[in-house]
């Protein structure tokens, strides 16, 4: 490129006249030359500028300074206005799962991400050069690219797990006051708001009740916190609202509950729910619980405590 051609284009730049196509013209340039280049070049046209004699009147000291400024000025201008051309602004990106499938969502840095229904990630692209941060509203099952220069960070709702490369579970919906961050393999720094961090290994559950402030650490059973990504769901001593919740995400059904105060049954049982009908797994939960259902409509259930033998 001439050097009347570069300059052109450089004041194009700082008058943000460019077209696309110059503008990747004018990146390529300077990917090859770097900005020093363009210092050099500003810096023999001040000397063919001091070899110049004045024939009436010496080069007035304060427009030679204001000269100086501008190119300064000038260099300064296109340098950022460079910066914005190789890292331009980065974009919002919301992933919504509304459908009956888990959904899988590959992020720029190779990881993987497996959205539960209901759910919703949200990240900014292109990561941050100094970390990956995302979003959750929902349940998500995380497999992450190592990365030890740019950790990973999950923000769902008053927690924030800090990752290094790993494979875990965080479960946070918006209407549920517990969360939980279950750990497959790997390490994670759990953060609660104005807390102090839990470190997770292996096999351990933390479990945080915003309601009450208090959060416990355990160890959790086989594949529980995360079998749904293998259409699976356990229910652990759940008591019947959870089992409401679970089973209208589902199978987007509506329950309705008679007589709450005698129902007693903390379910435990194991679904199949890709493999088995509402109408089975309803079945099956009635023979262990002292609950049973009654369907009022294709989009209503009722739920009415056992007689009393």
């Amino acid at each position: 490129m001439h050097k009347r051609e570069l300059q052109k284009l450089l004041k194009q730049l700082t008058d943000q006249s460019l077209s696309p196509a110059e503008a990747q013209k004018l990146k390529a340039w300077i990917s090859r030359n770097g900005m020093t280049s363009i210092r050099e070049m500003m810096d023999e046209d001040w000397e063919s500028l001091d070899k110049i004699k004045p024939r009436r009147q010496p080069f007035p000291i304060s427009s030679r300074w204001v000269a100086v400024a501008a190119t300064i000025a000038l260099l300064i201008i296109a340098g950022i206005a460079y910066q914005t051309l190789l890292h331009p602004p980065s974009e919002q990106i919301e992933l919504v799962n509304n459908t009956f499938n888990k959904k899988e969502v590959q992020l720029p840095d190779g990881s993987t991400i497996w959205l539960n229904r209901n759910s919703k990630l949200t990240y900014s692209r292109p990561f941050d050069q100094k970390g990956r941060t995302v979003e959750l509203e929902g349940e998500a099952f995380f497999e992450v690219q190592s990365d030890p220069a740019r950790p990973f960070f999950v923000h769902a709702k008053a927690v924030t797990t800090k990752v290094l490369g790993t494979s875990f579970n965080i479960e946070a919906y918006p209407e549920k006051e517990r969360i939980a961050v279950s750990l497959v393999e790997g390490s994670v720094k759990v953060h609660i708001t104005d807390k102090d961090s839990i470190i997770l290994k292996p096999g351990q559950q933390f479990s945080y009740d915003e309601k009450t402030g208090k959060g416990v650490t355990e160890a959790f059973l086989s594949d529980e916190p995360y079998a749904w990504k293998n259409g699976v769901i356990y229910f652990n001593k759940a008591p019947v609202e959870e089992v409401i919740s679970t089973l209208e995400r589902w199978y987007d059904i509506r329950f309705e509950l008679e007589r709450r105060e005698i129902i007693a049954t903390q379910l435990v049982h194991r679904v199949e729910v890709e493999k088995r009908s509402l109408e089975e797994v309803l079945e099956d939960i009635s023979e262990v619980a002292d609950y049973t259902f009654e369907r009022q409509s294709n989009e209503l259930i009722l739920i009415k405590p056992k007689a009393k033998k």
